[in-house]
C-alpha cells in the first residue's frame, strides 16, 4: 500500500504504467483485484490516504507530476 499525506485542495491521481497499452480491455486491468483507497487518519486539515492498486497503474500526487512525462499530458 502506498501512503500520502494531503491537505485542503491536494489531489492524487492514477494512470496508466508507461508501458501499458490504453488500448486494454478494462476487465483485463482490473483481473488483480479493484483499486482500494483508504483513509488511514485525519489530524486537523491534513489526511493520510493509503493506496492500493494494482502494478500496471501508477499513483501520483499531484505536485510530484512534473516529473512524469507520461503523466502529465493526461492531468488535465
Amino acid at each position: 500500500m502506498l501512503f500520502f499525506n494531503r491537505g485542503p485542495s491536494q489531489s492524487i491521481y492514477l494512470s496508466l504504467a508507461e508501458d501499458i497499452d490504453p488500448a486494454t480491455p478494462v476487465g483485463d486491468l482490473f483481473k488483480e483485484g479493484p483499486i482500494r483507497v483508504r483513509i488511514m487518519s485525519v489530524n486537523g486539515t491534513q489526511v493520510r490516504i493509503g493506496v492500493r492498486s494494482p502494478l500496471h497503474l501508477d499513483v501520483y500526487r499531484e505536485d510530484g507530476l512534473e516529473s512524469v512525462p507520461h503523466a502529465t499530458a493526461s492531468a488535465g
